[in-house]
C-alpha cells in the first residue's frame, strides 16, 4: 500500500524572487568564448543582484561584468541572461535593458499585469 500526495498550487499565494534564486537561474551559463560558465569567470555574482519590491512590482537588477571592459560579447550574454529567465520565471515578467560604463545591466520589472516582452 502507498499513499500519493497530490499537491495544488495556489496562485493567490507570493513566492518572493530573492537575489539567490536569480543567481541560481544564471550561474551555469556558458560563456560565448570560453569554456567556463559566467560564475567561473566571475562575470555574474550573488553581490550583484539586487530585489526590490514596492507595493505594485517587484524589480530585480542583474548586473554583470564581461572579462574585460570592451567586451564584444557582452550583448549576447546579456541576452543569454534575458533568455534564460524568461523561460525559467514566470510569465508576467516585463524586460528592460540599461547598459552603465563597463557594468551591463539588465533590468526585470516583475509586474502583476501580463506585460509582453
Amino acid at each position: 500500500m502507498f499513499t500519493v500526495k497530490i499537491n495544488f498550487r495556489d496562485e493567490s499565494v507570493e513566492d518572493p524572487i530573492d537575489a539567490l534564486e536569480i543567481f541560481e537561474l544564471i550561474r551555469d551559463i556558458n560563456d560565448p568564448e570560453h569554456p567556463y560558465t559566467l560564475e567561473q569567470l566571475n562575470v555574474v555574482q550573488e553581490e550583484l543582484i539586487r530585489v526590490q519590491k514596492d507595493a505594485k512590482h517587484t524589480y530585480v537588477d542583474v548586473r554583470f561584468t564581461p572579462t574585460i571592459p570592451h567586451c564584444s560579447m557582452a550583448t549576447l550574454i546579456g541576452l543569454a541572461i534575458r533568455v534564460k529567465l524568461a523561460r525559467s520565471l514566470h510569465p508576467r515578467i516585463k524586460f528592460r535593458h540599461d547598459s552603465a560604463r563597463c557594468w551591463m545591466r539588465t533590468r526585470l520589472m516583475v509586474s502583476g499585469g501580463c506585460g509582453k516582452m
